[in-house]
């Protein structure tokens, strides 16, 4: 089975429809996250963690700064977790 390129774009366009990746991650919960940032970047490098446990504990770190950046946290989904401020009309 061959996927074209419009089958591609007739599915991206139809999840942004969805609004799938709305922002769920508010300013108290992106502080603590980078606070999580702070400590695990501070452990890594002051008790040298190498290995996997240094791959492990950087990797969290990434995954911890792109949800702030992003404002978006996949895990929160399936929860129908939302920390992010509402909109007031």
């Amino acid at each position: 089975m061959i996927i074209t390129v419009e089958q591609n774009l007739c599915v991206a366009v139809y999840i942004i429809k969805l609004n799938f990746m709305k922002k769920n991650v508010g300013k108290t919960d992106g502080v603590i996250r980078l606070i999580l940032v702070a400590i695990l970047a501070i452990s890594y490098f002051a008790l040298g963690l190498s290995g996997v446990t240094g791959i492990v504990v950087l990797g969290i770190a990434v995954l911890l700064c792109l949800t702030v950046v992003t404002g978006i946290c996949p895990l929160y989904y399936p929860f129908g977790i939302n920390t992010a401020e509402k909109k007031k009309k």
